[in-house]
């Protein structure tokens, strides 16, 4: 009897390919550190690792997620982290962090799991409820007012202060 779960090599031959492509990407990212134009080979190995992961869903009907949930996405993003300190260290082109950006932003994109997909939906359905003064009252607002959803295990999450949100705004 054929076994469902996937062979343990076939995991491991998927994971070799995304890291082949993330270390193209990784190569590419340096090149136009240098100056360089490498941005079509980053878009390719970025798209490489994208048609990786669909691959596996599409050939791995009775556990599709299984190589993205073995994306190596803590490595990956330290390693991105990494390069991004060097760079801002250099004094980085705007190239390179507009690169740097759109590799995150694909690298996120590619790499949530179905279970992040559903609490996301989850927590942008919650109200947002009407704010409360903060711990030392309206005249002393130090901690100023605190904002919170209406849903969650206790019924309310706070998220942030009145102060904080200018600057959540603005990101």
């Amino acid at each position: 009897a054929k076994s469902s779960s996937p062979l343990p090599d076939q995991l491991s031959c998927g994971i070799a390919a995304l890291l082949a492509s993330w270390q193209q990407v990784q190569r590419g990212l340096h090149a136009v550190a240098s100056g360089l134009k490498a941005e079509e080979m980053i878009q390719r190995a970025l798209d490489a690792m994208s048609m990786e992961l669909q691959r596996w869903r599409m050939t791995h009907p009775a556990d599709p997620f299984q190589l993205l949930f073995r994306f190596p996405r803590q490595r990956v993003g330290r390693e991105l982290h990494e390069i991004l300190k060097l760079a801002a260290l250099g004094g980085a082109s705007t190239a390179l962090m507009q690169c740097a950006a759109h590799v995150a932003s694909r690298l996120q994109e590619m790499s949530i799991t179905p279970q992040e997909e559903k609490m996301w939906h989850m927590f942008t359905a919650f109200e947002v409820e009407q704010s409360e003064p903060g711990v030392l009252g309206a005249e002393k607002e130090s901690f100023g007012k605190h904002l919170h959803l209406r849903g969650g295990a206790t019924g309310q999450i706070q998220l942030m202060q009145d102060w904080e949100w200018p600057y959540m705004f603005a990101l």
